[in-house]
């Protein structure tokens, strides 16, 4: 029998969040629906090609690093 979490403890569910994937590299973002939970090293971001190879995405951010902010 496998035993859960303590009664009165709440494990918080991850969500889905807008955002973009972010590569530092060659400065490329993409629009994506990622998890609010980290990516785990055992499930890595998406890949892209980056200059002559094939890489995943650096980082989730809810806002486009490389694209400046209008001004009102």
């Amino acid at each position: 029998m496998t035993k859960g979490a303590p009664k009165g403890t709440q494990v918080p569910k991850s969500k889905r969040q807008a955002g973009f994937l972010v590569c530092e590299t060659c400065h490329r973002t993409v629009p994506y629906q990622g998890m609010t939970e980290p990516v785990s090293a055992s499930d890595p971001w998406p890949q892209h090609r980056c200059g002559l190879e094939v890489r995943g995405f650096d980082r989730f951010t809810l806002d486009d690093p490389f694209r400046p902010a209008l001004d009102s």
